[in-house]
C-alpha cells in the first residue's frame, strides 16, 4: 500500500532498517487499542462492569496478545478485527447496517487471515440461537456482502491469472508441507528422510506425466490440487496415525509462549537445529511455558463454569464455536502462535473468572 520494502534481506528475514516501519507499528498499536475502547463502550452494557475491567486488563496486558503489536505479524490486526466483530455482534439490535458492517467484517478478516473461511459457521448458530425465527434476513445479508467480498477476490485473481479462485495458492499446499512425512514414516516404519523422497519422488513423477509446467499459474494450480489431494489421501489412508498425530499437535498449539515474538525474532532465522528441540529448552522455558498455560487456562474455566447467570447463552454459543472452530482450523499446526486468536473469544470468560475469584477472596 506503501511502497516500502518490508525486507533487507528476504532469504535472511532481516527486517528493513528504515526509520518509516515504525510508523506501521504505531499505526496497527493505536487502531488495537481505540478498538477497545470502543469493545469496552460496548460490553460495559452486557456484563459487570469489575469483569468488563478484567476483560479490558487481560486483552491489553496479556503477553503473549501484547507483544504482537511491535511485530511486522498479521496477528496485531486480526485481533483488532476479531474484537471489533464482537463489539458489533453482542449488540442486540435488528438494524441492517449492523449486518452489512459485520458482513463486510468477516470479509476483510478473511483478507488478513484465510482461517477466516468458514467463521461464519459459528456466526450462523450465533445469530439462530440469539434471533430464532427473525434470524433468516441478518443471515442472508451478512452472507450477501461476506460472499460479494470473496467474488471480488476471486474475480481480481481471474483478471489477472485467467483462473479464477478465492483462497490463495498456499492455503492448499500447507497440509502437504507439514503431514505427509510424519504420517508416512510413522506408518512404514521409516526415517522421515526416507519418507520425504518417497514424497518427492511421487510429487515429480506426476509433474512429468502430466506435462506440469510450474512456470504457468494455470498448471501451478493443477499442482496445488495435486499436493492437496495427495494429503488427503494419506489422511484416509492411514486414519489412526494421523488423528494421534493431529492430537498431539493441537495439544502442543494449546501451550502458550508469552515471549514467542522475542524467540521468532532471536532464533527463528536458524531454523535448524530447532531452538525447541533443545535439552536448556525443554528443562526451563518449556515447563514454564505449560505453567503460565494452565494458569490462564484455570481461571478462563472457572469463568467458563461459573458465570452462567452472567453470559448470555447466545454468548456461550459465539464464544465457544468460534474457539472450536479456530482451534480445528490451527490446531493440527503444533505452533502456539496460531491460539493466541481464541484468547480473543476467551478474555470474556477469563474477566469473569478473575471476577469470581476475588469475590471469593473477599468473602
Amino acid at each position: 500500500m506503501f511502497n516500502y520494502d518490508l525486507f533487507e534481506n528476504w532469504e535472511k528475514k532481516i527486517i528493513s532498517s528504515e526509520n518509516k516501519k515504525i510508523y506501521y507499528l504505531i499505526l496497527q498499536t493505536l487502531f488495537y487499542y481505540l478498538v477497545l475502547v470502543f469493545f469496552f463502550k460496548k460490553i460495559q452494557n452486557q456484563y459487570n462492569l469489575k469483569a468488563c475491567f478484567f476483560i479490558i486488563c487481560f486483552l491489553s496486558m496479556e503477553p503473549t496478545i501484547f507483544f504482537f503489536h511491535s511485530s511486522f505479524h498479521t496477528e496485531s490486526i486480526y485481533f483488532s478485527l476479531q474484537i471489533l466483530m464482537l463489539t458489533f455482534m453482542l449488540d442486540d439490535s435488528l438494524k441492517k447496517t449492523r449486518f452489512i458492517i459485520i458482513g463486510l467484517l468477516l470479509g476483510i478478516m478473511f483478507l488478513q487471515k484465510v482461517v477466516t473461511m468458514l467463521l461464519i459457521i459459528p456466526i450462523f448458530f450465533y445469530y439462530i440461537f440469539k434471533f430464532k425465527k427473525k434470524s433468516l434476513l441478518p443471515l442472508l445479508i451478512i452472507s450477501f456482502f461476506y460472499i460479494s467480498v470473496l467474488l471480488v477476490v476471486g474475480f481480481g485473481n481471474y483478471k489477472r491469472a485467467g483462473v479464477f479462485y478465492i483462497l490463495p495458492p498456499g492455503n492448499k499446499t500447507v497440509l502437504h508441507i507439514y503431514f505427509p512425512e510424519e504420517i508416512l514414516s510413522k506408518a512404514k516404519n521409516i526415517t522421515k528422510i526416507e519418507a520425504y523422497k518417497l514424497k518427492k519422488n511421487d510429487e515429480n513423477q506426476w509433474v512429468e506425466d502430466n506435462n506440469i509446467n510450474l512456470n504457468s499459474e494455470i498448471d501451478r494450480m493443477k499442482h496445488y490440487n495435486y499436493l492437496q489431494n495427495y494429503t488427503f489421501k494419506i489422511f484416509l489412508k492411514y486414519p489412526i496415525i494421523t488423528i494421534k498425530h493431529i492430537t498431539w499437535k493441537t495439544f502442543q498449539t494449546g501451550i502458550l509462549n508469552p515471549i514467542y515474538i522475542f524467540e521468532f525474532f532471536e532464533y527463528e532465522n536458524a531454523k535448524k537445529p530447532f531452538y525447541y528441540l533443545k535439552d536448556d529448552y525443554k528443562k526451563i522455558n518449556l515447563p514454564l511455558r505449560i505453567l503460565y498455560s494452565l494458569f490462564l487456562y484455570g481461571i478462563i474455566l472457572f469463568g467458563f463454569l461459573s458465570s452462567k447467570k452472567d453470559i448470555k447463552f447466545e454468548h456461550y454459543i459465539l464464544l465457544t464455536f468460534s474457539s472450536i472452530y479456530m482451534l480445528g482450523m490451527l490446531g493440527w499446526a503444533g505452533n502456539s502462535r496460531y491460539f493466541v486468536p481464541i484468547l480473543i473469544y476467551l478474555s470474556i470468560f477469563f474477566g469473569h473468572g478473575l471476577l469470581r475469584i476475588t469475590e471469593k477472596i473477599k468473602t
